[in-house]
């Protein structure tokens, strides 16, 4: 089964391609310099993207009760930053259409979103130690964004086979990770890697998401993105509202990750509050 799979994603008309407007625009607004006026002409370009754009611009959290019209005005209240990860959303979401295998494409871009903001607040309460390297922003919301992407590519190829796991994990108890080595031999992360490589995603991202789950073997200019990520995914998964097979026991607990960070006094309260936190940061934009 693994040599299948693997023949599968490794054909590259089988993988979806990042459109060439949106490579165009995730490059330009990857500069961390990139103003606002520059984002609003780059975004232009994109219809999916501004229609995006004043969706969550007007929605209850951003919005209030004055509704804005103009791009413009939208990224404004917006800002930069918040541009930025709309554009990266917008592009990858668009590839992968609603599928009916194991892997829930909602609950997965709900789990995925919400790994990415968690790991912003992560990086807010972390930047004032500084002993700490500590990954970008940008690359660390675009990596966490990512981080199971491949398990949307077992789910495009092999729903029958997602199903499976999704059944096993359940009756089981085991993690995901172990759940599908075990049913089809290989991980959602080496289908993954594949993936970004295909995209030509810069390599601390593409390390990422093959890495996240064990950042102790990844290259060393990338362990502490990885390192963040875990500790991000990890935290997510206690949000309160979740129905999905994205829960805490799906991930193995790596204490010395936590305590390296200083999180390993983290009450299950504040762990929980954290996660419902970002929880709504993402169903805000999603």
């Amino acid at each position: 089964m693994k040599d299948i799979i693997l023949n599968y994603v490794k054909n590259l008309d089988n993988l979806p391609a990042l459109p060439e407007t949106s490579l165009s625009i995730m490059n330009a607004l990857a500069d961390e310099s990139t103003g606002l006026n520059e984002a609003v002409n780059i975004i232009k370009r994109d219809p999916s993207l501004v229609m995006r754009i004043m969706k969550v611009a007007n929605s209850a959290k951003f919005g209030g009760t004055m509704k804005v019209t103009a791009l413009e005005v939208a990224a404004g209240r917006l800002g930069v930053n918040l541009l930025k990860q709309l554009a990266l959303l917008d592009s990858v979401m668009n590839l992968f259409p609603d599928q009916k295998g194991g892997y829930d494409s909602r609950n997965f871009w709900e789990h995925s979103l919400c790994t990415a903001s968690t790991a912003e607040l992560l990086l807010k309460r972390l930047a004032s130690n500084p002993n700490l390297y500590l990954p970008k922003k940008l690359e660390c919301f675009t990596a966490s964004l990512l981080h199971g992407v491949g398990m949307l590519i077992l789910e495009l190829g092999f729903s029958k086979s997602t199903k499976s796991i999704v059944n096993y994990l359940q009756e089981e108890g085991l993690t995901l990770l172990e759940t599908e080595i075990q049913i089809i031999g290989i991980s959602n992360r080496e289908c993954g890697e594949i993936l970004c490589n295909y995209w030509q995603l810069p390599e601390t991202i593409t390390s990422a998401v093959r890495w996240h789950l064990a950042p102790e073997n990844s290259p060393e200019d990338s362990q502490s993105l990885c390192e963040i990520i875990y500790l991000a995914k990890s935290i997510a998964l206690h949000q309160s509202i979740n129905d999905s097979i994205f829960k805490p026991f799906s991930l193995k607990h790596k204490t010395e990750i936590f305590e390296k960070y200083g999180l390993n006094e983290l009450s299950e309260e504040e762990i929980i509050s954290m996660a419902n936190q970002a929880l709504e940061n993402s169903l805000s934009i999603i």
